[in-house]
């Protein structure tokens, strides 16, 4: 089995590591954590959405707004304490 390891790269604030087939972000719920895995390579992903503009990403769009519609400002981000992420869209992103 792969190894994880996370990428320095990354600026997707709900990025927690990756293996080469598979992408690990936070999960809805505290403690929680999803797991987006491909057939091949998740290399396209990552340089679109994990290390790119991680605001267009589907699965970050989702985690961005709860049920409510409210932000989900409980996030850590990257899978370690501490991790800054921004409490809002960035400027002119407010439709993530």
């Amino acid at each position: 089995m792969p190894h994880n390891y996370v990428s320095s790269m990354a600026v997707c604030p709900f990025y927690c590591e990756e293996q080469p087939r598979v992408i690990f972000c936070e999960g809805p719920f505290p403690g929680s954590s999803l797991r987006l895995g491909y057939r091949g390579s998740a290399a396209a992903h990552k340089e679109a959405y994990c290390r790119g503009r991680w605001e267009d990403c589907p699965i970050a769009k989702m985690l961005w707004t709860q049920a409510d519609g409210g932000p989900m400002v409980q996030r850590k981000g990257r899978g370690y304490p501490g991790a800054e992420v921004p409490e809002t869209p960035p400027a002119g992103k407010t439709d993530i």
